[in-house]
């Protein structure tokens, strides 16, 4: 049985998160271009699945985002930003038999 635990993590490191073997789901929020391209290739090549809303880091960076996940076996997914609570709990719901969510805030 797969178990997911969501936990805080609090640094000023983007390292932390991106090349941490705990984590397998990176949410990214940032917004434009870069850094946002730079930190999802490399959360992808450190075998996390990656999840966005960032319309303008897609389409500037679709084909070598979607080449990266690819070869590391790991999904990309990517949607308008208007439902991202739902693009954000969607992998979940498919990659994970239960879900621990001690707190969840949406703004």
């Amino acid at each position: 049985m797969l178990l997911c635990v969501v936990a805080l993590l609090r640094t000023t490191d983007p390292d932390d998160i991106l090349t941490c073997p705990d984590i397998d789901l990176v949410v990214e929020t940032i917004g434009g271009i870069e850094p946002a391209t730079s930190f999802m290739l490399q959360a992808m090549k450190h075998g996390k699945h990656v999840v966005t809303a960032n319309k303008a880091a897609v389409a500037a960076n679709y084909e070598i985002l979607q080449q990266t996940a690819a070869e590391n076996n790991v999904q990309f997914l990517f949607e308008a930003s208007v439902a991202v609570v739902f693009l954000f709990l969607q992998p979940f719901r498919t990659h994970c038999k239960a879900i621990i969510l001690p707190k969840l805030w949406v703004l």
